[in-house]
């Protein structure tokens, strides 16, 4: 029997990306941005995970203005990891309407419920059906 895992990995609408912007382009952004030099933004990018790492394993949260907070977090296994919970300004701003500009793939499922996923699945995998749907209900 296939999972709600199963049925979100597969139906879940996902954001197309780009190639991923190199350092040499941030710093070059920033610079056109400030009024700092590129050798001053580099140090800075390059002071920041050691900065991070200090305060992280301390068990303190480091916020960057207009970015977020990054927390330390420990998964089941022990392992301990940084944690971003992104500025909710830039959240807003990233899920305004047309400012995404790359492409969405499965964009007709923005929006649908679980319930209405695993109706696609089962649909389509008829000796495969979805199991525990009702485990996830939202209760109001």
């Amino acid at each position: 029997m296939a999972s709600v895992h199963d049925v979100i990995q597969r139906y879940r609408p996902v954001l197309e990306l780009e190639d991923e912007l190199p350092a040499d382009e941030a710093v070059e952004y920033l610079v056109e941005q400030t009024d700092l030099d590129g050798a001053t933004i580099r140090k800075t990018l390059e002071a920041l995970p050691e900065l991070l790492f200090w305060h992280l394993v301390r068990g303190r949260p480091v916020v960057i203005p207009g970015v977020g907070r990054i927390k330390p977090a420990i998964d089941l296994d022990g392992t301990i990891r940084a944690a971003l919970e992104t500025d909710p300004a830039l959240v807003e701003r990233l899920s305004a309407t047309d400012a995404y500009r790359a492409g969405i793939d499965r964009h007709e499922n923005i929006g649908a419920s679980l319930k209405r996923l695993a109706q696609m699945w089962n649909s389509t995998h008829p000796d495969d059906p979805v199991r525990d749907i009702d485990a996830y209900a939202i209760k109001a």
